[in-house]
């Protein structure tokens, strides 16, 4: 026969989550031991230790079991977990105490068919799963907070004796005390001889997810009949079209708007809930002051030095130990904590000044990461280099109206059109860059319909940094400065172009980088004479593909002869010869069909060539000959290429 002993187990249903879970089931008392100070409550049953503080009592009933001789001894049966408030560091002891709560069952069935009927629609779609597995294992809320600020619950405790000699309490919903009177007048259980004693408002405060959850009621929700935002919406549409936020909070907040909206207004809060990644550190950590690597957007934004860095990691929640510490630990790197040495290693000289709209890109472009944004900072200078990008381009082009002042009118003229009026004055450049400007301006479009912001802002920075500047300014310098015009293009025509490609630029970057493209955009209306009073790009419209058009011929052309500039540029890389060095080219025709129109191309823009290239000259010929002369680079031309 086998014995098994078990040791006795306390249940403490009051100081306990899990004990008053097990209390609840097996019906036993929940005896209070703690006021809310922390101290041992009078009561019969222990009144030698009323008035002791926590700890006290603690040790006072080991000193009594063992003046009675039942203290057997300690034993280290091995870890506990103990809830340690991480804002203090006190040990937390649950008590139990009066809450309010709002059940969420049938709020949480609406929120749900609303998302699974289409009303609202999240993207990415994926978080579907996550809304339907939040709300479909919901528990009632507890909405009460002990704290000192928020919006106070709006109820009232209202003591009466309902004969003399005997007094009870009352609990209504008002928005001050003489409402909560009248309402418990019309209470049916209320006696009419009660005499009311005392009327007090609850002192905890709602939820802070509550008083969020509210904000669409109060934003666009107008009640009638003195109900104000909680009164049926007079509309069937939702209050508005599309929220924006993060993951992290799909539960604690939009599911939160969408169960009070729908209880209160019958109507969804928003169409489309638009949910970006959770920012966390360059590790992939989630940013906590118990960590210390909160990075404060405004650091980037305005810079920081050193110093600044140091002080706000000395005022996180982080030892003396922990800010001295010299490496960062190899296991669990995950939870290690930042310190001084490891700020200095990562910013030596502080942050610099990035500005809001550098920022805003590099998040932006960080949305393509579905689970989590790991922020580094050198991306925010990356975005900050194109910033610059925009400004150097913009300044070019004010140089040469400037420098031309007589052609200033047509350029205020082209800035009031926006696109010029038809293709036949236009050089194939001017044409390339029009339709290119096109595709980027359909991209973006497409970007804004499938919320995939990182692909708009990227076409628009690829447009600017390549097809603008890369592309078009550098093969219009030539004719800029007087030095060739075998290109067909004329001055007057490429200016107009600058300003229109720029203009629409700035109008599609605004929704990603609105600082600099307002001051920009005002600049440049300002440059050719054009008074725009109170208007701002914010008001503009986004540039439509509809005011240029495509021409596939111009872009093949262009496009053929910068495959040739780049070919050129990657060979001198690849033999390591100097940009100062001048050598002569062979472009090779693998495709004997194509021959013709290549060799026009290159006889066309052999000073771009030559140029950008820095060839002293250039000659084609069919694959066969490429065997023949003496000839320093050779670039075979793909069979993909087709003539326009």
């Amino acid at each position: 026969m086998r014995y098994f002993a078990y040791k006795p187990a306390q249940i403490t249903p009051a100081h306990d989550p899990k004990d008053y879970e097990c209390g609840k089931r097996h019906g036993l008392p929940s005896v209070s031991i703690f006021d809310p100070t922390g101290r041992v409550i009078e009561k019969d049953a222990f009144k030698q230790y009323a008035g002791m503080s926590r700890w006290d009592v603690r040790a006072r009933i080991v000193d009594d079991l063992k003046a009675s001789g039942h203290y057997l001894g300690r034993e280290n049966s091995g870890g506990t977990i103990i809830s340690v408030c991480s804002r203090s560091g006190d040990i937390i002891e649950p008590i139990v105490k009066p809450q309010w709560y709002v059940r969420c069952g049938p709020l949480a069935r609406t929120a749900s068919e609303m998302v699974a009927r289409g009303e609202i629609t999240l993207h990415p779609k994926s978080q579907e799963q996550e809304w339907f597995r939040w709300l479909d294992n919901i528990q009632d809320w507890c909405i009460s907070r002990q704290l000192w600020w928020g919006h106070r619950i709006p109820a009232f405790c209202i003591i009466y004796q309902p004969e003399c000699g005997r007094t009870e309490e009352a609990w209504v919903a008002a928005r001050n005390e003489d409402e909560a009177i009248l309402k418990f007048r019309g209470l049916q259980a209320t006696p009419p001889q009660a005499a009311i004693v005392s009327v007090k408002q609850d002192e905890d405060v709602l939820d802070t997810w509550f008083s969020a959850g509210l904000l669409p009621l109060s934003q666009f929700n107008s009640g009638t009949r003195g109900l104000g935002s909680l009164a049926p919406s007079k509309t069937k549409k939702p209050l508005t079209d599309l929220l924006e936020t993060g993951q992290d909070i799909l539960f604690f907040w939009v599911a939160r708007m969408v169960m009070l909206c729908s209880h209160f207004s019958k109507i969804p809060p928003f169409r489309k809930v638009l949910l970006h990644p959770m920012v966390k550190d360059a590790q992939g950590r989630k940013m906590s002051k118990s960590l210390g690597n909160v990075i404060d957007p405004l650091h980037i934004i305005e810079g920081a030095t050193l110093p600044t860095l140091h002080g706000v990691l000395k005022s996180s929640f982080l030892s003396e130990s922990e800010l001295k510490r010299q490496v960062l630990p190899i296991l669990d790197s995950s939870q290690s904590t930042w310190s001084l040495a490891e700020t200095r290693r990562q910013f030596p000289n502080g942050i610099p000044k990035f500005g809001a709209d550098s920022l805003r890109m590099a998040l932006l472009a960080y949305t393509q990461q579905t689970v989590q944004i790991n922020l580094d900072v050198n991306n925010v200078k990356s975005a900050n280099y194109f910033c610059n990008k925009l400004w150097n381009t913009f300044k070019f082009i004010k140089d040469r109206i400037e420098a031309n002042p007589a052609l200033t009118p047509l350029c205020a003229d082209a800035l009031e059109r926006g696109a010029p009026t038809s293709a036949e004055t236009l050089a194939v450049f001017d044409r390339y860059v029009l339709c290119r400007l096109a595709q980027t301006i359909e991209a973006c479009e497409e970007a804004m319909r499938q919320s995939t912001l990182y692909k708009g802002i990227d076409a628009a920075r690829r447009f600017i940094q390549h097809d603008l500047c890369d592309n078009y300014i550098e093969l219009s310098k030539p004719l800029i400065y007087g030095r060739d015009r075998t290109s067909g293009q004329d001055l007057a025509t490429v200016l107009q172009v600058l300003v229109t490609v720029l203009e629409n630029s700035l109008r599609l970057l605004h929704p990603y980088s609105p600082y600099i493209t307002e001051e920009l955009w005002q600049k440049l209306y300002e440059t050719v004479g054009v008074d725009l009073g109170e208007r701002s790009i914010m008001t503009s419209p986004l540039p439509s593909c509809a005011l240029f058009w495509r021409d596939t011929a111009a872009e093949a052309e262009v496009t053929t002869l910068l495959d040739i500039i780049g070919a050129l540029r990657s060979l001198r890389q690849k033999h390591g010869l100097p940009v100062s060095q001048p050598l002569p080219v062979v472009v090779v025709v693998e495709a004997s069909e194509h021959f013709a129109w290549v060799k026009s191309l290159v006889e066309r823009y052999t000073y771009h060539i030559k140029y950008l290239g820095k060839a002293t000259s250039v000659e084609v010929v069919e694959e066969e000959d490429k065997t023949g002369g003496q000839r320093l680079l050779t670039m075979p031309i793909s069979s993909v290429i087709k003539a326009g």
